[in-house]
């Protein structure tokens, strides 16, 4: 009987020392459970307030980002971003930078007050050829939440008519040859594209060239992403240009829709029989550039002169004009000539030299002080004088 009395109390105790520990443990949370004391709803006292618990954030609605898809270059295209002001502040939007002055943003809201919503609008003006293009507007929201939002607009930029290559270009053709280059010309909208008329930029150097063109067949056009069609066009470039640098250009109009027009530049290099080449020779000057020359140590370098064509086996120098006359300043000599095929090339190495102990001078080229000059006399029927001018000038 007292043993059972003693368990019937030992019980009872127990009992109650659980349910005192479970009162005192929830009574006080201790710090890592503070946020279960916060009210579950908002104290207004500002009508701007938001009314109802949650997570505060910024968004944008549909994503900060937007896909333009394909564009036209020059395309301009826009679109409005809604941005959703989900916090207990309100929001004072302002445009604080863009990666491309092509990106605009018009912020038609200047006040964003909690749980409504703002509009700014981006504008891509699509003006450079790059395939793929990524532009980024930030705006500053002056709420301490999300301080700031980046706006992002991508797709790419294509040109409706466009040619690979873009430009032509002939290096050091022969007076006397005929040489051609093709392009290809893609449209990007039309079925069948058609030239319907050519012109020349240079007409009173379009005796010199020809223009053709054909429809391109599939596997040409299927070279190009997202091409409809296209054509080969062909430039023929005709004996008898004048030497040296030729800059001409083709304009082509189409029956493209979107973008009827293109331009093709063309640039060439017509050369005679004879080239001059050398380490401080420069074909676009055409004049050897000494520069400075320290008059204690001189200076010389070599250029070499190449003849070829049915004229070279006959081909002579009759005579050198130096100007400066004075061989104290400048001298020039050619040494041992050398034949190849049969004599139908021949090279002339000529020895330009400031000698040791030059006296002072300046040829530097303009009104004030002009080059130096070398001519060459020979019996070539299309260059009975060539020149060469020399830059440089003498200190001591």
């Amino acid at each position: 009987m007292k043993t059972a009395s003693a368990c019937i109390v030992a019980i009872v105790l127990g009992i109650g020392a659980g349910v005192t520990a479970g009162l005192l443990t929830y009574s006080n949370p201790g710090p890592d459970f503070v946020w279960m004391n916060k009210p579950l709803i908002y104290e207004v006292t500002d009508p701007d307030a938001v009314t109802s618990a949650g997570v505060q954030s910024i968004d944008v609605v549909d994503g900060p980002e937007f896909d333009f898809g394909v564009m036209d270059r020059g395309e301009t295209r826009t679109h409005t971003f809604f941005i959703k002001n989900n916090t207990s502040a309100p929001m004072y939007p302002k445009v604080t930078g863009t990666t491309c002055k092509c990106t605009v943003g018009d912020l038609e809201d200047d006040h964003i007050g909690p749980g409504e919503e703002g509009k700014v609008k981006l504008e891509w003006v699509a003006k450079s050829l790059d395939t793929e293009f990524r532009q980024t507007a930030t705006i500053e929201t002056r709420n301490e939440v999300r301080p700031d939002v980046a706006l992002s607009v991508f797709g790419r930029v294509i040109q409706m008519v466009d040619a690979r290559p873009r430009n032509l270009a002939f290096s050091d053709i022969s007076v006397r040859d005929e040489r051609s280059a093709e392009f290809v010309v893609y449209a990007f909208k039309d079925d069948r594209l058609v030239v319907i008329e050519d012109e020349w930029v240079k007409p009173e150097l379009g005796e010199f060239f020809e223009f053709k063109w054909r429809t391109a067949p599939d596997d040409v056009v299927e070279e190009m992403e997202d091409a409809s069609s296209a054509i080969i066009g062909t430039v023929t470039i005709k004996p008898g240009m004048p030497l040296g640098r030729i800059t001409q250009g083709l304009k082509l109009k189409t029956n493209s829709s979107k973008a009827g027009a293109i331009e093709i530049p063309v640039f060439a290099n017509i050369v005679g029989d004879i080239t001059i080449s050398g380490e401080r020779y420069s074909k676009q000057t055409e004049a050897v550039m000494l520069g400075p020359v320290n008059s204690r140590e001189g200076a010389e370098t070599k250029v070499s002169m190449m003849v070829k064509g049915k004229h070279a086996p006959d081909f002579e120098v009759s005579d050198i004009v130096v100007d400066p006359a004075d061989e104290k300043i400048l001298s020039v000599s050619i040494d041992e000539v050398k034949s190849f095929r049969d004599g139908m090339i021949k090279m002339f190495p000529l020895r330009i030299a400031v000698p040791t102990g030059a006296t002072s001078a300046n040829y530097s080229g303009g009104s004030e002080h002009p080059t130096a000059t070398i001519k060459l006399k020979t019996n070539h029927p299309d260059a009975e004088e060539l020149t060469i001018s020399v830059i440089f000038s003498v200190v001591e």
